[in-house]
């Protein structure tokens, strides 16, 4: 496979997976070198990657990952306040071959990047979407922590891939857990994960539902009784 370079853009607290858009407020000094170079010399594209540690102020260019999304810039507009509004869109993983420093304080990163090899899904791919797509609107139809706007978008996808990057931000899952889909290359990996998330879930909400209802109906009855004393004590 073919190395190329791309600029580097660390991201903090925030997962960016490919077919998603993030949009950023960044300070100008940033904008002035990586994405004045994304744009003058990669076509606007850039490698976005994230922090192993991301509470750390600091990082140590070893310990970045070896799996960054290529993206592309979508939007870059300077605002009144000196900031710059950044839309950017996730493409597709890839492997990072190397970490350069282009300054000693690390205030600029380039990388050496080789994509993945396609995925051969063995499985129909079609039924793996349906299986999917059911499971996901079953999801939205009994847990509302999630738009069914997603759907309309889903009904026109034809890669599981795509499939899967799409629903895993619209999921309410901790950011450690996004971590573990961006770093999967294989969708299908991928689409078993999701759905042993959303069948947890699921189960998850169902019993919560049944310990509010059982608390519901304790406060019920306890107002009834106390209603009744104070009646009782009201005839006496």
């Amino acid at each position: 496979m073919t190395k190329y370079s791309l600029p580097v853009m660390l991201l903090k607290g925030i997962v960016l997976l490919p077919n998603n858009d993030i949009r950023l407020e960044i300070d100008k000094k940033i904008s002035d070198t990586i994405i004045d170079e994304a744009l003058l010399f990669h076509n606007g594209k850039l490698l976005v990657v994230n922090q192993a540690d991301y509470l750390e102020e600091t990082f140590d260019i070893k310990s970045l990952p070896k799996i960054g999304i290529v993206s592309q810039i979508v939007s870059n507009i300077e605002l009144p306040n000196g900031r710059v509004r950044v839309i950017i869109s996730g493409l597709y993983r890839t492997n990072v071959v190397k970490y350069l420093n282009l300054k000693d304080d690390n205030s600029i990163l380039e990388s050496f990047v080789e994509d993945f090899k396609k995925e051969e899904i063995k499985d129909n791919e079609e039924l793996l979407i349906k299986k999917l797509y059911k499971e996901i609107e079953s999801y939205i139809n009994h847990v509302p922590y999630i738009s069914n706007s997603i759907l309309t978008v889903l009904m026109n996808t034809k890669s599981l891939s795509e499939m899967t990057d799409i629903i895993v931000p619209n999921l309410n899952m901790p950011i450690e857990r996004m971590f573990e889909y961006l770093n999967e290359i294989s969708a299908v990996k991928r689409n078993e994960m999701l759905l042993s998330d959303i069948y947890k879930e699921k189960q998850s909400f169902e019993i919560e539902k049944e310990l509010d209802l059982k608390v519901k109906k304790n406060i019920d009855g306890n107002q009834r009784e106390f209603i009744l004393r104070e009646k009782l004590n009201n005839i006496k």
